[in-house]
């Protein structure tokens, strides 16, 4: 549970959001990449056909839509969603050290 304020305004919300968002990035560019290439391959594409801006926008705004998205799954309660990074684990009984 956050209480030190609201959850935007934590370095842990926002280290998370970002990796997210550079993940998103990372996957979508490598899916139109894939794509792209794998239609020039079989023909049904030409090299000079593909829209290399095109794929570098839609990763961008693939990674700007998973900030708003940790945006506002952020500011509905507060509490860190399932997609944090340092969401303590509750161990149960047969988890502890030593059983």
């Amino acid at each position: 549970m956050n209480t030190g304020g609201p959850l935007m305004y934590s370095t842990t919300f926002w280290k998370d959001a970002a990796e997210r968002a550079v993940a998103t990035i990372a996957q979508t560019w490598a899916a139109l990449i894939v794509v792209a290439v794998g239609g020039e391959i079989t023909g049904v594409i030409d090299h000079a056909s593909i829209d290399w801006a095109g794929i570098g926008i839609t990763g961008l705004i693939a990674g700007l839509l998973s900030v708003l998205k940790a945006i506002g799954a952020g500011a509905s309660d507060g509490n860190a969603g399932i997609g944090s990074l340092n969401v303590p684990r509750e161990r149960s009984g047969g988890d502890q050290p030593g059983q």
